[in-house]
């Protein structure tokens, strides 16, 4: 499938990364530090883990908005993002900066900006509008499993409201 180009504001996309990462925070504090840390079988990854991802997911978001060469095998490196943030209010501290930070980058984009071209990690050039939106996406994928974790736990509660 082919990555297409978006027409988006910046107010749009700014909006997006605040609302998704609101309602993330929300899920990550309703839930519990067993359920945090939990995994539903080897394969799985805790909720602790996917909110770390995506911290380290948006700091190379970050890194491409601001025309810095990404290498995504070692932007990506879990193993040293678990040793930064090992527990539950580093991980949301960092998840936080790293959501603030690109907040702040893209608040300064003029609408030329936002339509100039970068390389996205995998390799498709991309809008920076459409490139600073994956922010959102990423974060609502793995809002949703956050919210899996919940429910495989018994919490149906929905933590938005």
């Amino acid at each position: 499938m082919e990555t297409t180009n978006m027409t988006l504001t910046g107010e749009t996309v700014i909006g997006g990364i605040k609302e998704t990462s609101f309602l993330l925070m929300k899920d990550f504090d309703a839930t519990p530090d067993v359920m945090l840390t939990s995994k539903v079988n080897d394969c799985g990854r805790s909720a602790i883990e996917v909110t770390r991802e995506l911290a380290v997911f948006n700091t190379m978001i970050l890194k491409v908005l601001n025309g810095e060469p990404v290498n995504m095998m070692e932007d990506m490196n879990m193993e040293a993002a678990a040793a930064a943030h090992p527990d539950r209010d580093s991980v949301r501290a960092g998840y936080e900066a790293s959501i603030n930070a690109l907040v702040e980058k893209c608040a300064a984009f003029t609408d030329e900006d936002w339509a100039g071209k970068v390389m996205a990690p995998w390799g498709a050039e991309v809008t920076r509008a459409h490139m600073a939106s994956w922010v959102s996406y990423h974060c609502m994928y793995h809002c949703g499993q956050v919210n899996f974790i919940q429910v495989m736990h018994g919490d149906n509660e929905v933590h938005w409201m």
